[in-house]
């Protein structure tokens, strides 16, 4: 564990959802699911003056501060109530690690994902040299990732996911332009219903890949922490993940009208 409420232990698990719904609220909404996933509050915030916007969260530079409260008051500031400033990281913890709720770089005018931060409990290790206590944990790890993952685009109206250690996810508007979606890519149930063609072409894309059906939408997952099939690990083919990427980037601009 690390001292800081901040900065899990690397290497760092990152759940990550993309959601049009107003910051603030999807902000809130994280921050509840990860406390119903088993976390509580740290009782610390980083803070921005609200209206400033940025690319990655590090752009704020002096402008960050943070903030140690509790109770009521942690959430009230997480839920927008004071309107002069910006809640961008939220502190948690669970178990003995820091668990945190932030937002992923975006360009400029785009919205932001949402980040999960924490440690990647049992893989932290190539598959080929983990024992059978990181096999354990490692699929304890991938089981909550995935129920987060559900329960934050079920909070949130999100419409992609994933989960990766150590890369961030890119917003949307970047998927579209070829930016390669990594790790275990997800599908909200409202994305591939309102663009019929697009489970049929991410199954060609991923065929390597197991498919599992979540409560909100669709996986497709490669680590063998995440398969229930048995299957050893599937190494990641960037050429596939960028077609991933502009096929999910391309159904979230058609379902919002920004066909380009």
């Amino acid at each position: 564990m690390t001292t800081s409420p901040f900065y899990p232990q690397p290497p760092h698990l990152m759940v990550q959802v993309w959601t049009p719904q107003r910051a603030v609220q999807a902000f809130a909404a994280v921050s509840r699911a990860v406390q119903a996933s088993g976390a509580t509050p740290a009782g610390a915030l980083e803070t921005a003056p609200a209206g400033l916007t940025y690319v990655w969260r590090t752009d704020l530079g002096d402008a960050l501060r943070q903030q140690d409260v509790d109770g009521d008051d942690y959430w009230q500031l997480v839920s927008g109530a004071d309107t002069s400033i910006q809640v961008v990281r939220a502190a948690f913890i669970r178990g003995d690690e820091p668990v945190v709720v932030e937002y992923g770089p975006a360009p400029a005018g785009e919205t932001h994902p949402l980040i999960v931060t924490t440690y990647a409990a049992g893989l932290d290790l190539p598959e080929d040299i983990r024992e059978e206590a990181d096999e354990a944990t490692g699929r304890r790890t991938a089981q909550w990732s995935l129920s987060l993952l559900s329960r934050m685009v079920a909070d949130t109206g999100a419409l992609y996911g994933t989960v990766t250690v150590e890369e961030s996810m890119p917003a949307a508007a970047e998927l579209a332009a070829g930016a390669e979606l990594t790790g275990t890519p997800f599908v909200a149930r409202a994305l591939s219903d309102a663009v019929p063609d697009l489970l049929p072409a991410l199954r060609a894309a991923m065929a390597n890949l197991q498919e599992i059906e979540l409560a909100t939408g669709t996986a497709f997952v490669g680590d063998a922490a995440f398969r229930t099939d048995g299957a050893a690990t599937v190494w990641a083919d960037h050429t596939l993940d960028a077609e991933v990427g502009r096929l999910v980037g391309t159904a979230v601009n058609t379902l919002l009208g920004r066909e380009r």
